[in-house]
């Protein structure tokens, strides 16, 4: 048996695609909206990418970058750093993740739940 993964066209495409962007000077919404059109083209059934991060910025904390596959649609949203402090943001699942170091977090959505 072979320790070598399956090949997958989409999947080894699209990391092919991905490292080719960052040889450009493709912003983040760019990059989120090609990699979620690849995505369905491929046949996977996303409606939404949502991405988000800290940014090292004097006045921004943090960036939220949205692609609604209805729409081919991006928004991008940069947060004040004071949302840091706010309820919503400390009750987030990204602040939890964040101050305990945890990298990764699974939940089971079910049809009926909306976020």
């Amino acid at each position: 048996m072979s320790d070598q993964p399956p090949f997958s066209p989409l999947f080894d495409g699209l990391a092919q695609w991905t490292l080719q962007q960052g040889l450009h000077e493709t912003t983040v919404a760019d990059l989120v909206q090609g990699f979620g059109r690849r995505l369905v083209a491929g046949g996977i059934p996303v409606s939404r990418i949502s991405i988000g991060g800290m940014v090292l910025h004097p006045v921004f904390g943090a960036d939220d970058i949205v692609w609604e596959a209805d729409h081919d649609q991006v928004s991008v949203q940069r947060v004040s750093r004071n949302i840091i402090t706010s309820p919503e943001f400390q009750n987030a699942p990204f602040f939890h993740m964040a101050s305990n170091g945890i990298p990764f977090v699974h939940f089971h959505l079910e049809e009926s739940t909306r976020i």
